[in-house]
């Protein structure tokens, strides 16, 4: 079954990452086209590496007030209607003969919020593979506290991650250290998560400029405290040739959204500007031809058909988006070389 459930098989997978020292990449979606990127990518680096069973983790928010993406998932902004999209996506597209069927899917819940989550957790529960429960906006000692009580109630069923430190909020980030590595053992053991998110200065809530770097000597010293079971938040601020050495830092996973969706976004972008002479109708393109934005049109303008194909959702979907995200993320998935240990 490509969807992956189950606390111990689940385990299986990271403590095989943890002992080969590797880590993969956890991809966002709050869209069907960016999972169908995600399991497009998974299957073919599973092809190339020999590896059709390749794990890959698909991860979402639900109630997440700086990124809701269940929310959005559905285009209608109900959480209800996200879930039930996601799940009907995931499980078409991974159905037998799918083309994905060989894949090891986990299912991510991430940042899911103590107060407002709980149902989501329900009613996903028998498709999930893992969860962050995140009290990093309540005093440690609260979060701490609402941490182990979840592992406590789904320990048996989901891997659970937990996020050590008391997380500032945009702008804040001078109000909070980073993670001591006393904090990350204690954390541990008073909550018994599987995984747990260390503050290495890549913060995602930290948006002044300049603020977020990764700082690897944190990283290595929360590694020698409590192993290789950390989770990198906040990798768009890395350089590219950091993510090679997050493994050895002790991270087993490293949770991307912003960079696809920078990779996607730029590639409609400059499709729009290359063929926007030729997409505009007459008015407009003469405006803009006016203010210099445009020259003047050489030859006969394309005609309805090819307008169409320029134009049209699924042109920006298929032709644009949909191969330039791919060919990021696989190549995010060659670069970590997980597979080499499955």
């Amino acid at each position: 079954m490509p969807i992956v459930t189950g606390a111990e098989t689940v385990r299986e997978i990271y403590r095989t990452l943890s002992e080969a020292g590797r880590a993969m990449p956890a991809y966002c979606t709050e869209n069907r086209r960016t999972t169908l990127a995600i399991l497009e990518a998974a299957r073919r680096v599973g092809e190339d590496s020999g590896k059709p069973d390749l794990p890959v983790v698909i991860a979402f928010t639900a109630s997440y007030p700086l990124r809701p993406q269940l929310k959005l998932y559905a285009g209608t902004g109900d959480l209800k209607h996200g879930i039930a999209c996601l799940r009907s996506d995931v499980e078409a597209l991974t159905a037998e003969g799918s083309g994905y069927s060989d894949l090891r899917v986990l299912l991510h819940l991430d940042h899911a919020q103590p107060e407002e989550d709980r149902p989501v957790v329900e009613a996903l529960g028998d498709r999930l593979a893992s969860v962050m429960w995140d009290g990093s906006h309540y005093p440690m000692d609260r979060n701490m506290e609402y941490t182990a009580a979840f592992v406590r109630e789904y320990g048996d069923r989901f891997l659970v991650e937990g996020a050590v430190d008391e997380i500032p909020e945009s702008g804040d980030a001078d109000s909070v250290g980073y993670t001591r590595p006393e904090r990350a053992k204690e954390f541990l053991e008073k909550t018994e998560v599987d995984l747990i998110v260390p503050n290495v200065g890549t913060e995602h809530r930290t948006s002044a400029a300049g603020r977020a770097e990764y700082r690897k000597e944190v990283a290595l010293a929360v590694r020698e405290a409590v192993g290789n079971r950390l989770v990198l938040h906040g990798s768009s601020c890395l350089r590219d040739d950091q993510f090679e050495g997050l493994a050895a830092d002790g991270f087993v996973r490293v949770n991307m959204w912003t960079g696809l969706e920078r990779v996607g976004g730029v590639a409609v972008a400059k499709d729009i500007l290359d063929h926007l002479g030729d997409v505009l109708p007459g008015r407009d393109r003469l405006r803009y031809v006016r203010q210099g934005i445009l020259a003047e049109p050489q030859g006969d303008l394309p005609d309805l058909g090819s307008l169409l194909d320029r134009i049209s959702e699924t042109h920006r979907r298929d032709d644009v988006w949909l191969p330039s995200v791919t060919d990021y993320l696989a190549d995010l998935m060659k670069r970590f070389g997980y597979a080499d240990c499955f």
